[in-house]
């Protein structure tokens, strides 16, 4: 898969592996599992970790070069820089999380998405 297929799907915000079931049910809430297909999204303690740094990291970029513009472009002072830059991480970190954490499922799904603990219990049925 390329990675531009790989960012549309991703930012769809959709089942990694059916396609049809949500990864969301609101903004910041993320499901556990594939309500169409039982697919579990992030079967491990640490898997939420992913996206968080994928988050900070994209957020602190941002930021940094939200300062270099600023610096580049106005004469401002230091404290003004700091309270835009700061203020600007903070908007990508909020802006950017749900989309991190969908971008870190699909890259679990692709590396390790077949697993058995990624599979739907036995006792699964959709819709329930």
């Amino acid at each position: 898969m390329n990675l531009s297929r790989f960012l549309l799907r991703s930012f769809s915000f959709r089942c990694p592996h059916c396609g049809v079931g949500r990864l969301t049910h609101r903004l910041y809430g993320f499901n556990h599992h594939c309500e169409h297909c039982g697919y579990a999204y992030l079967p491990d303690d640490g898997d939420f970790w992913g996206g968080v740094v994928i988050c900070y990291a994209l957020a602190g970029i941002i930021g940094i070069g939200a300062g270099g513009l600023l610096v580049s472009f106005a004469d401002v002072s230091v404290q003004a820089l700091i309270y835009a830059a700061t203020l600007t991480t903070v908007a990508a970190v909020l802006a950017l999380f749900p989309l991190s954490k969908s971008v870190y499922t699909y890259l679990l799904y692709y590396t390790r998405g077949h697993e058995e603990e990624y599979r739907p219990p036995a006792d699964f049925h959709p819709g329930k």
